[in-house]
């Protein structure tokens, strides 16, 4: 153990007196919470004194304390670099599990002949005092368990007399409360109108805050109250701390009545709509059935919408769409941070909005006027130069020709709008740096660049001849394959894959895990520039995933096991998919979306004998040849699907599937191979 010398603790405890309170607080939750260790003396070339430590924080760090003329510089291995937390760990550890002791250098001179006359009392010590109270307060001797805890408490009383605090840390320490959620609570209790002189006094405090934090004391402690009283002095200031705890629960409680009341007294329906103006946008509400519009200002809006999610009111019911978008764009922002910014709320709805075309009529203009909504579209109107070294010239017009005008705002979301005073027009790609309110004008060699036939390749422009000549449109089709595959020895299993087409058919893209890889890249055949449409490309994986295939293992395939269910779930599957995605199949799964062949039925009667007769029931089923067992299970199906063997002289060897019809038993589905 390091031994102190009377300079030494002094100036350990002059620096940690220096320090910022929540450095000095956390470097002494290293310090109980036993993470700092190797704590050692050094002594380096010029014979400086200086204590060295380790703490084990996340990453161990180092720190050194150097003493030079009475003063302490810390040093560590931190980001900090110096006087940090791990520093006031190491000063705090040397403080309290250290010997006190002076060196010969350091003895101090003897002390003077005491005069005659009484001795000086000795000062009690504030352990003893404390087990005193608690002996009395419990009416016998106490036990080992219980003098170690008043020991802990003295302790704590005599470390923190210097400081004359004492942390939220070093009580739930005390009381066995330690929890991760105080590490970073370093702030001070104060459970007293100023530090207590007296141990019993500084225990009565503590214990008044552990039952007003809820932290747990051991039950024989309460008998140093009941020993010994709090003075007037502390119930006065607890009283004065209650009061003012209730004052400030009773005004909160006001303002919650008051909210509560405003709510309650709202009319029983609000109606709501949305105003755009240049650059900006804004929400009206009014009273159900009234005529009068009021804008609602951003601190109303942002308090209605947090009201309306805990306690949701009526709302009418066209508004329903438009103020649930509103409220949740609101609650993103708040929870992103941005409290007071509204408005933002409301401009990122705006797209959402505008995709929904029963909310068109609740947006409206300045003038409270709905935009119409023209379904022809803008397009770019792009002008050839008329020389050589000319420019080209781009203009956003009407689908008449005419300019477009002034534009309010430009939303862009899954498609792209224009906002004029009186419309909301759907806009092709609008490039960066291109004007939509007057004409836009490049030179020829800019636009004729690769660079630019790439832009302009993806603006949906009606291009000129020397342009359009020069750029290669490819549309890639998505296309899934499925095939029946062995899964063992007797197992089998569906292979489905998704790829991406070009018109000719070959495989340019295939979907993997989440993403989709290129296969292969586009030749121009001559074309300077090649612009890949991959629109139809968006919502086939998500067609894919619907049959709940599991992936394959090589990782590019998903694979889905012939059960009893399979072919009413693969057939529904398979029809529910859009005339954008092509499907694919081995001979054996076709057959299940192939046209039936109906099979007649005919019955023979012939007699035999008296009063009896021979009955024969004929089936014809066309070219196909049956065998009796293959009859028996398709008249046993009743309509579901039936597997039956290859064909001899089939075009493949795979199996393939038949389904008999559920409205007549004297029909069967069995296409033909």
């Amino acid at each position: 153990m390091i031994q102190l010398t009377g300079p030494e603790r002094k100036a350990l405890e002059e620096y940690l007196e220096d320090l910022p309170a929540p450095v000095r607080s956390k470097g002494r939750f290293f310090a109980l919470s036993g993470m700092v260790a190797h704590l050692r003396r050094l002594e380096d070339e010029d014979g400086l004194e200086s204590f060295g430590g380790m703490v084990r924080d996340r990453k161990p760090q180092g720190a050194v304390l150097e003493l030079e003329f009475d003063s302490v510089v810390g040093t560590c291995e931190c980001r900090d670099r110096i006087d940090c937390a791990h520093c006031a760990g190491v000063a705090t550890a040397l403080l309290r599990f250290s010997e006190s002791g002076a060196t010969a250098a350091t003895r101090p001179e003897p002390k003077a002949a005491r005069p005659a006359g009484p001795p000086t009392p000795k000062p009690a010590n504030p352990g003893r005092i404390l087990e005193e109270a608690l002996a009395k307060g419990l009416g016998r001797e106490t036990r080992p368990a219980e003098t170690a805890f008043v020991r802990d408490v003295a302790r704590l009383f005599e470390s923190s007399r210097r400081s004359r605090s004492v942390s939220l840390l070093e009580l739930s320490q005390l009381t066995r409360n330690f929890s991760e959620r105080y590490i970073s609570l370093f702030e001070s209790v104060h459970p007293w109108p100023e530090y207590p002189d007296s141990i019993i006094d500084f225990w009565n405090g503590l214990a008044h805050e552990a039952g007003k934090r809820g932290l747990a004391i051991p039950d024989f402690m309460a008998a140093v109250t009941r020993a010994v009283p709090p003075s007037e002095a502390l119930r006065k200031h607890w009283r004065a701390e209650e009061v003012e705890r209730w004052q400030k629960r009773l005004e909160l409680s006001q303002h919650q009545l008051v909210e509560q009341a405003e709510l309650q007294s709202a009319p029983p329906e609000l109606d709501f709509r949305l105003v755009l103006k240049a650059g900006s946008a804004a929400v009206e509400s009014r009273l159900a059935g009234t005529g009068e519009w009021s804008a609602m200002k951003k601190g109303y809006l942002r308090e209605t919408a947090v009201s309306y999610l805990e306690n949701p009111f009526p709302v009418v019911p066209g508004a329903e769409t438009l103020w649930d978008l509103l409220v949740r764009r609101i609650g993103l922002v708040l929870a992103a941070g941005y409290s007071n910014d509204a408005e933002k709320a409301i401009l990122d709805a705006v797209p959402e909005v505008f995709a929904r075309p029963a909310l068109r009529d609740r947006v409206v203009n300045d003038d409270g006027r709905p935009f119409d909504w023209p379904e022809a579209g803008l397009a770019w109107k792009v002008t050839p130069p008329e020389a050589a070294d000319g420019d080209y010239r781009f203009d956003l017009v009407r689908p008449d020709g005419l300019p477009l005008g002034p534009v309010l705002m430009q939303v862009t979301g899954r498609r792209t709008w224009l906002v004029t005073p009186d419309a909301v027009w759907v806009s092709p790609p609008i490039p960066r740096d291109f004007s939509t309110a007057e004409s836009t004008s490049i030179p020829a060699d800019a636009i004729e660049s690769l660079p630019g036939l790439s832009l302009i390749g993806r603006m949906k422009a009606d291009l000129p001849e020397r342009l359009r000549e020069r750029i290669l449109h490819v549309d890639l089709v998505p296309v899934i394959s499925a095939a029946v595959e062995k899964d063992g020895a007797t197992a089998e299993q569906v292979v489905l894959n998704l790829t991406a087409r070009a018109p000719d058919g070959a495989v340019m893209e295939r979907y993997t895990l989440d993403s989709w890889i290129e296969v292969r890249t586009f030749n121009a055949a001559g074309k300077r520039v090649v612009i890949v449409n991959r629109d139809a490309l968006d919502a086939a994986p998500d067609h894919l995933l619907r049959l709940n295939a599991r992936r394959h293992p090589a990782g590019t395939d998903w694979v889905l096991r012939l059960t009893r269910g399979f072919p009413e779930q693969f057939v529904a599957w398979a029809r529910s998919l859009p005339p954008s995605i092509q499907l694919e199949l081995d001979p054996a799964l076709r057959t299940l979306l192939e046209d039936p062949v109906t099979a007649q039925f005919g019955l023979t009667l012939e007699p035999a004998g008296t009063d009896w007769f021979d009955l024969a029931v004929q089936v014809d089923v066309g070219d196909l040849e049956l065998s009796p067992e293959e009859l028996r299970l398709l008249l046993n199906a009743r309509g579901g699907y039936v597997r039956l063997a290859p064909r001899a002289g089939a075009a493949s060897s795979t199996p393939c599937r038949r389904r008999t019809s559920s409205s007549s038993p004297a029909s069967a589905w069995i296409p033909a191979t």
